[in-house]
């Protein structure tokens, strides 16, 4: 964890921070949608249809 002493952003992993005392998280929009695509559950439901 790197704190950042400029922005006041603590940096989680590469590419993620966090705004210490506030309940947000600064990501890039292809992280993001990455996320979304990994954590998606509607694949699974043509296999088991």
């Amino acid at each position: 964890m790197v704190i950042d002493g400029v922005s006041a952003l603590v940096e989680v992993e590469e590419g993620l921070k966090i705004i210490p005392g506030a309940n947000t998280i600064i990501v890039s929009f292809d992280k993001l949608v990455n996320w979304g695509r990994l954590s998606s559950l509607w694949p699974m439901t043509f296999g088991l249809a």
